[in-house]
């Protein structure tokens, strides 16, 4: 919403005359929304050998198997930026993490046997 906002002020200043300031807003507008497209987009959920990896955009964690102690369908009031009616909670070590794939039976299923493969063999 922040980068909307200023593209539509820097449209606003520009009708206003005021061409250095409209250009300054409508930039920063294009750059933070830039930047934030790169933090959130693509996101993907891999089930790897020995860990789970989450890519959001350019960001990534890891979250080795061994470490995750439960993981279960999120109820809808718990806080999260993922999809509220289609997430998943995984908790591992003191920390919770969601995710949100489209599979999401076929993604636990999957889940349950790489965790449980990775206790077995510890």
């Amino acid at each position: 919403m922040g980068p909307l906002v200023c593209i539509n002020l820097g449209i606003y200043f520009h009708k206003a005359n005021n061409n250095t300031l409209g250009t300054l807003c409508m930039l920063s507008g294009i750059l933070s929304g830039i930047c934030i497209w790169l933090l959130k987009f693509p996101s993907q959920y891999t089930l790897g050998t020995s860990q789970l990896i989450i890519q959001s955009g350019l960001l990534r964690k890891y979250i080795p198997y061994v470490e995750i102690k439960s993981f279960e369908a999120a109820s809808k009031q718990e806080k999260s930026p993922v999809n509220p009616l289609n997430r998943i909670r995984i908790q591992h070590g003191k920390k919770a993490t969601y995710v949100s794939p489209i599979e999401q039976k076929q993604f636990i299923v999957k889940l349950q046997e790489k965790v449980n493969q990775s206790k077995a063999t510890k």
